[in-house]
C-alpha cells in the first residue's frame, strides 16, 4: 500500500456553551489495517477569526502527521550508512572540478568521522528527529574536543615554533 500524504480537512465545530472552534480532521491507518478518522482541535474562532488563520495554525500538525507516515520502520538505514554513502559519492577525491574543494572534503570527512558517526552512527535514520539534531551541538562540546578525547592538547595549546619565527623573525 502506498503512502498517502494528508492535506486534512478543516471545519468549524459548534459548541453549546463555549465559542465555536476549528477542528482539523484526517484519516489514519491503524495496525489492524482499517482506517480511522482522527480529529484535533486547532483553536477557537476568537484565536483564529478566519479560515486562513486556522489553516496556518494547522500547518505544524499536518507536517507531523505526514512525517510519521513517511517513516517506514521495517527498513533499517543507519546514519553511519548515510555517512558512508555521502563520503563515497560526494567526498570522493576523483570528482575533479565538479565536486567540492579538497579542503572542504578533508574538513567534512574529519567532522563526520569524529563527531557524527560516533554520536549518531548506530541510530536508525528514521528514528532521528530534527529537534534532537538541532539541540545536539549546543548540548555537547562539539567545537572543542571529539567524544573519544583524541584531541592533542599539547598541539592546541603550544604554538608551533616555526610559525612563530615566520611571523616574528629575530
Amino acid at each position: 500500500m502506498r503512502t498517502r500524504y494528508q492535506r486534512g480537512y478543516l471545519r468549524l465545530g459548534h459548541r453549546k456553551t463555549r465559542p465555536a472552534c476549528w477542528e482539523f480532521l484526517w484519516w489514519d491507518n491503524v495496525p489492524e489495517g482499517r482506517r480511522v478518522r482522527r480529529k484535533a482541535i486547532i483553536g477557537t474562532v476568537l484565536q483564529y477569526p478566519n479560515v486562513e488563520d486556522a489553516w496556518q495554525a494547522s500547518n505544524g500538525l499536518r507536517v507531523s502527521i505526514n512525517e510519521a507516515r513517511n517513516r517506514q520502520p521495517e527498513q533499517l538505514i543507519t546514519v553511519a550508512d548515510l555517512v558512508d554513502h555521502y563520503t563515497e559519492t560526494e567526498l570522493a577525491f576523483d570528482l575533479g572540478s565538479e565536486g567540492k574543494s579538497h579542503a572542504t572534503k578533508v574538513v567534512y570527512k574529519e567532522f563526520l568521522g569524529r563527531w557524527v558517526t560516533p554520536t549518531w552512527g548506530r541510530q536508525n535514520i528514521r528514528a532521528v528527529r530534527t529537534t534532537a539534531v538541532e539541540y545536539w551541538p549546543s548540548s555537547t562540546d562539539v567545537h572543542r574536543r571529539p567524544p573519544d578525547g583524541s584531541a592533542n592538547e599539547s598541539k592546541d595549546t603550544q604554538p608551533d615554533e616555526r610559525a612563530l619565527q615566520s611571523r616574528h623573525p629575530l
